[in-house]
């Protein structure tokens, strides 16, 4: 999926007026970005409307949710914008390491996280009442969800746009991109229930700077697609409100001391400890990112 577009009879005949002068628009990178965004929250939106009651149909709805919302993003850049997308590759071997390797960093990062923030005596755990298999496909409806919508969007149109903006200035434009994203994923978690100021900031920081370096360091949105997803999840089968989202989960996290450590009721993600851990886990994919070629975005389009 990776090839270049090219042009075609009708891209190289000279276009009505209007017609150039709106390939030129949706070719601005602020103007696809908007526009891919918002019809993936839509794809979100709709899912969270007609969400079923039953686990295995919320699965279901939330599989076609994830697919449509690739396709969107596909449509948005290779057939508005007119770039190619390396970023999110579809072929069996390209799709499943990355996404295994972002599965086992979200979940090892939760793990040790939970344990980290236990074991200075931030929560206590009891086993839940929720029955084992609803709460396994709600928490997997859930995080599938959040993960692929808000990848594509902040990672993926949004990430990108601010790297294109930047032109041939790549490192800064990779440090702007890592720097708005996260503001702005900080920003979408502040009207959630339980939501601080603290919690918004330790969100764009132990969330938006990981995953924007992760993305930095594989160039695949299905690395951190898979972090993310992991991050959810796991969170959710130990009891933890997830961004202050409250669900039954195979344990009950009861918090104790300072919010600081244990993070309140907006749940571990508000604790100071995913934040420094995060910080670590950042320094180490830093030193051990390979110099990858810069993505086909950079190129002009093709008008």
């Amino acid at each position: 999926m990776s090839q270049h577009l090219q042009p075609t009879a009708e891209d190289t005949a000279a276009p009505p007026p209007s017609l150039s002068w709106a390939r030129r628009v949706l070719a601005y990178p602020v103007v696809w970005a908007l526009l891919g965004s918002l019809a993936i929250f839509l794809t979100s939106a709709l899912y969270g409307a007609a969400r079923p009651h039953a686990a295995a149909t919320q699965l279901l709805g939330a599989l076609a949710s994830a697919v449509l919302a690739i396709v969107v993003y596909l449509a948005v850049l290779r057939g508005l914008a007119r770039r190619d997308t390396p970023e999110l590759p579809l072929g069996q071997g390209a799709v499943l390491a990355p996404l295994g390797l972002g599965l086992g960093i979200g979940a090892g990062f939760i793990v040790l996280s939970t344990l980290l923030v236990a074991a200075l005596g931030g929560y206590s755990f009891t086993r839940g009442s929720a029955a084992t298999g609803v709460v396994l496909l709600e928490a997997l409806a859930m995080a599938l969800t959040a993960a692929v919508g808000e990848e594509l969007v902040f990672r993926g149109l949004v990430f990108r746009a601010v790297e294109e903006l930047a032109g041939e200035r790549r490192p800064l434009g990779a440090v702007l991109a890592v720097t708005v994203t996260s503001l702005f994923f900080g920003l979408a978690h502040i009207a959630n229930p339980s939501a601080t100021v603290w919690s918004a900031l330790a969100i764009a920081v132990e969330a938006g700077v990981l995953l924007g370096v992760v993305f930095l360091w594989r160039r695949t949105l299905w690395v951190v697609i898979g972090l993310h997803l992991a991050w959810n999840f796991v969170e959710r089968l130990l009891g933890f409100a997830v961004s202050g989202l409250q669900a039954p989960g195979l344990l009950e996290a009861s918090p104790h001391g300072p919010t600081w450590l244990s993070g309140g009721d907006f749940g571990l993600e508000a604790s100071v400890v995913p934040v420094v851990l995060s910080l670590a886990v950042v320094a180490l994919a830093l030193r051990l990112r390979r110099p990858a070629p810069q993505p086909p975005a950079l190129q002009p389009p093709v008008r």
